[in-house]
């Protein structure tokens, strides 16, 4: 079964907090690769166009993600529009909640109604665009509570490509220090912290409960010497096997080039399939 952990659903509410405005420079990196996919004609097409397209691809699940970076950009894809979006395929297009933690006790109570009420089986929070670091004391109300439901919580890692926002946000060392003092917490780093790869490796082999989503690399240079990602598939294929997860953060990468470069990796089969599905299913408890 595979599942991609990052996928953004075609509607239109997404195109306004998407590679726009201070996230421009994704365009720039990203914008041959996402011209395969088109993601503009994509909205305009039949929602089932879509779930044919996942299909063709062979996937079983993606997981949606709502974002809320509200107060220091302005922008949101609310919970309740993502909720609603998943409705429309039960069990094939998983919810992802997100809410802006310098919002205090208005965030808590939005993530509590998002993991209870509408099923939420993720959390996420974009750091560098919140401008937190993950160790940041503003978050540890947010991973206590959701250490004690067992929901993971997806985390920003690595460089971006923004114009305006330093990469050290994503600097992995500081999930190290989150996962010291939350033992329990389920931790997604994506992407997979580049260029700190070696440092992401090593803060994983550390804490059973870090785990490591390749979106938004291509695939193919995992395995291409000297891009800087050999630690992670060296590791990636041994201790960190039941770690790794497949992701494409569509349309930023087309699916089936994806999944046929995951493939083709120098990795043992059991690895791939791993990858591919059988570590995200068992992080998020899904059939």
């Amino acid at each position: 079964m595979i599942i991609d952990y990052r996928v953004r659903v075609p509607i239109d509410e997404i195109r306004r907090v998407m590679m726009s405005g201070h996230l421009k420079g994704y365009r720039r990196v990203y914008g041959q690769s996402a011209s395969q996919v088109d993601y503009d004609a994509w909205c305009a097409r039949p929602f089932d166009d879509f779930l044919g397209h996942l299909d063709e691809a062979g996937i079983a699940k993606v997981l949606f993600q709502a974002k809320d970076v509200e107060t220091t950009f302005g922008a949101k894809l609310s919970n309740a529009l993502v909720h609603s979006v998943a409705q429309r395929a039960p069990g094939r297009i998983m919810f992802g909640a997100s809410v802006d933690p310098h919002k205090g006790a208005a965030a808590l109570d939005e993530m509590e109604h998002a993991v209870k009420t509408l099923g939420a089986v993720e959390v996420n929070f974009q750091l560098f665009e919140l401008k937190l670091f993950a160790d940041d004391p503003i978050m540890k109300p947010f991973y206590a509570k959701l250490s004690e439901w067992g929901i993971p919580v997806g985390l920003h890692t690595g460089m971006n490509f923004s114009d305006s926002i330093p990469m050290e946000y994503g600097d992995p060392i500081r999930i190290d220090r989150v996962a010291c003092e939350f033992p329990d917490l389920k931790i997604v780093a994506c992407p997979p912290g580049f260029p700190w790869v070696t440092q992401m490796v090593a803060v994983a082999w550390r804490h059973p409960n870090v785990h490591i989503c390749t979106a938004p690399v291509r695939p193919k240079y995992l395995g291409k010497p000297g891009t800087g990602w050999e630690p992670l598939l060296t590791y990636g294929d041994s201790v960190l096997q039941d770690r790794l997860i497949f992701g494409t953060s569509w349309p930023l990468l087309p699916f089936k080039r994806s999944i046929d470069e995951i493939r083709a990796l120098p990795l043992k089969q059991q690895t791939i399939d791993k990858w591919l599905g059988g570590n995200l299913a068992r992080l998020l408890n899904v059939d």
